[in-house]
């Protein structure tokens, strides 16, 4: 199964990536950063108890991506996390995105001889919204 197109041409993450990745950010977000804790949290959801970062990469993120005056994850840093994993292992990026429950990849029915795709799709209560392929 072909996965959806995460890097644009240039190699940067598209906008339907970014605009996924914001929803993520979101839900572990308070006043627009993401603390230690949210970042753990975000962690245990997406990847489960077993594959959860470590405190040592933890500080990596810290060390490394945009943080805030007060040491938190900004939604730019939390990009340029994505950013980087996205241009190495594009598969775990796709992973974390099914991991989030409001987000999953369907594939679209074949129109007119034309092959089916990938969609990446937000799930707002019952219905659910493409926001790209």
């Amino acid at each position: 199964m072909a996965l959806p197109k995460l890097l644009d041409d240039e190699g940067e993450m598209t906008q339907v990536l970014v605009d996924a990745l914001e929803q993520i950010f979101n839900k572990y977000a308070v006043d627009k950063v993401m603390s230690r804790e949210k970042i753990q949290q975000w962690s245990l959801d997406t990847n489960g108890a077993e594959k959860q970062l470590s405190e040592e990469s933890i500080d990596e993120i810290f060390e490394y991506f945009d943080v805030d005056e007060a040491n938190n994850l900004t939604f730019g840093g939390f990009l340029q996390l994505y950013q980087l994993q996205t241009e190495n292992e594009p598969e775990e990026t796709l992973n974390d995105l099914v991991s989030d429950h409001s987000i999953c990849v369907r594939r679209s029915p074949k129109k007119s001889g034309r092959p089916s795709q990938q969609l990446i799709v937000i799930v707002q209560g019952k219905h659910g919204l493409v926001i790209g392929t």
